[in-house]
């Protein structure tokens, strides 16, 4: 499950945009372009339906519904997104602290032998392989 907030005044101002839009408009897309690498950038773009995959993660607002790509939910771990009024009409703001870098997570395997240590590992996610399909087992 993704790790996102999207603040009221953030979900306020994406309705009130979705509100505007021709067409049949499901909701907003959030994704990373170049996830994992320097040039990184976190997106939020109009949902239509052929945007939409069986695979995006999906979160109901009380205005709309956000679909999150699969490939990018390590990357917008932790991200936030919000919106700030000023004079000249207000800003939407998205910090997505992992988006150039996963959130490592660290494991420890231990040894059958007492004499070893138990050896840690860190292991970070690539979006194309679920951490829940490493095999740690097999680590020295």
């Amino acid at each position: 499950m993704v790790n996102i907030t999207i603040t009221d005044s953030a979900q306020v101002y994406l309705a009130e945009l979705l509100s505007k839009q021709e067409g049949e408009v499901l909701g907003v897309r959030m994704f990373v372009n170049q996830p994992g690498t320097p040039g990184a950038e976190t997106c939020i773009a109009y949902c239509r339906e052929d945007d939409a995959t069986v695979e995006d993660e999906t979160r109901s607002y009380p205005a709309f519904t956000a679909y999150f790509e699969k490939r990018s939910v390590p990357f917008l771990d932790e991200a936030m997104v919000d919106y700030a009024s000023d004079k000249f009409g207000g800003q939407l703001t998205i910090k997505a602290p992992n988006s150039k870098m996963p959130r490592a997570r660290l494991y420890e395997c231990r040894n059958t032998s007492p004499s070893t240590r138990p050896t840690v590992i860190l292991l970070i996610p690539s979006p194309r392989t679920p951490i829940s399909s490493l095999d740690t087992t097999r680590a020295r």
